[in-house]
């Protein structure tokens, strides 16, 4: 069988398409921000199933077991919901977040862990296309879908809230329509791709940038130095063959983009001393050398934050009171925040900051934005 997300990366690049189908049982273990990725995932699943008390959870010991007994259960079932219910049509398989039965119509709605984004604009557009193959399949495989929708986490909720207020639920019936037609057209051309032996050639794209197949489909790839060159929509000069700094001499730049360009031809790191010294001239003394750590949870955990809100749990600090100091010899202070009890931590580690910080002339970080945010 093929699954969605077999059909959705090889609609985008047939060759991650055809990797991801034939090297099912060959995948790493996962790392750990995969698993993390999937325990929010399922910690998110599972507070939308709660929001529907006597929904029914679908499940078998193999994708066709769990597919017979969807549809028995939709058979049967009047009015109802239905969690992970799985629908089969032509080879292609789907499986719903939820399904509402409501007399001979279904509402299929998918949940995402990520906050609401904007279904008009590029950020939302996976998610769309990710409904849109659950309702296509399910289509075709007969039933009567009227309605879609996408609950993301709601970026108003806060610790305490009712329940319901978790969710942003964005109705998307007539985005997800437009897309089912354009999946009319792909099976067999996707069937082709792949059932055949053969790897198809590769061809580069933006998203071989952050594709775990970049080097196995190009063993040169860190020689593919154009997407080492920062701000560069790549799109457009990988589709003419460009894919070296050195094809993008004569290439319309901003200033950035050609120094960048120019270091990686000449294989030099960029050091304009001068500012850097001009800068630290500024800096007074003690000086406060200050790192956060954070963490984001998706469901707050703390009142009055926000789901991924980044809470500070620990920090580090390295104190030089004068130039002609030692760094062996700086003042070093930190603070770890207890995981079980992490309000009074966040207190706790805000005044110990303030604390630290109170005789500091110049705090200098890694990345003062985030430190400030």
């Amino acid at each position: 069988m093929i699954t969605k997300r077999e059909f959705l990366n090889t609609n985008g690049c047939a060759t991650l398409g055809w990797l991801t189908h034939h090297q099912k049982g060959e995948r790493p273990p996962l790392t750990f921000a995969q698993e993390n990725r999937f325990y929010i995932g399922t910690r998110i699943g599972q507070k939308a199933r709660d929001q529907f008390p006597n929904g029914q959870l679908i499940s078998g010991i193999n994708n066709q077991s769990v597919i017979a007994t969807t549809r028995m259960a939709l058979q049967k079932t009047q009015n109802g919901v239905f969690f992970e219910a799985a629908f089969e049509a032509n080879d292609f398989i789907a499986k719903a977040d939820i399904v509402r039965k409501i007399g001979t119509v279904y509402h299929i709605i998918e949940v995402k862990s990520s906050t609401e984004k904007d279904l008009s604009k590029s950020e939302g557009r996976e998610y769309v296309e990710d409904l849109a193959y659950t309702v296509w399949v399910a289509r075709k495989a007969g039933f009567n879908v009227e309605k879609t929708s996408l609950w993301f986490l709601s970026k108003d909720y806060r610790l305490g809230d009712h329940a319901s207020k978790l969710f942003s639920k964005i109705e998307c019936t007539q985005a997800v329509d437009m897309l089912v037609p354009v999946y009319d057209s792909k099976p067999n051309s996707i069937q082709a791709t792949l059932q055949n032996t053969n790897q198809p050639t590769p061809k580069p794209i933006t998203d071989c940038k952050n594709c775990d197949f970049n080097h196995q489909c190009y063993p040169d790839f860190d020689a593919m130095t154009i997407y080492q060159i920062p701000g560069l929509r790549t799109a457009k000069h990988l589709e003419v063959g460009r894919r070296t700094a050195q094809d993008m001499v004569g290439e319309k730049l901003n200033d950035t983009q050609k120094r960048a360009v120019d270091c990686i031809i000449d294989q030099v790191i960029y050091s304009d001393q001068t500012a850097i010294n001009n800068e630290m001239q500024e800096w007074q003394y003690p000086i406060a050398y200050f790192d956060f750590e954070t963490v984001s949870p998706p469901i707050p955990i703390i009142p009055d934050t926000k789901p991924y809100e980044r809470l500070p749990f620990q920090y580090s600090l390295h104190i030089a009171q004068n130039k002609n100091q030692s760094i062996d010899d700086y003042e070093h202070r930190e603070y770890l925040a207890d995981p079980k009890n992490m309000e009074k931590s966040i207190s706790e580690l805000a005044q110990q900051m303030a604390d630290d910080l109170e005789n500091c002339q110049t705090i200098v970080a890694y990345h003062d934005s985030f430190e400030k945010g």
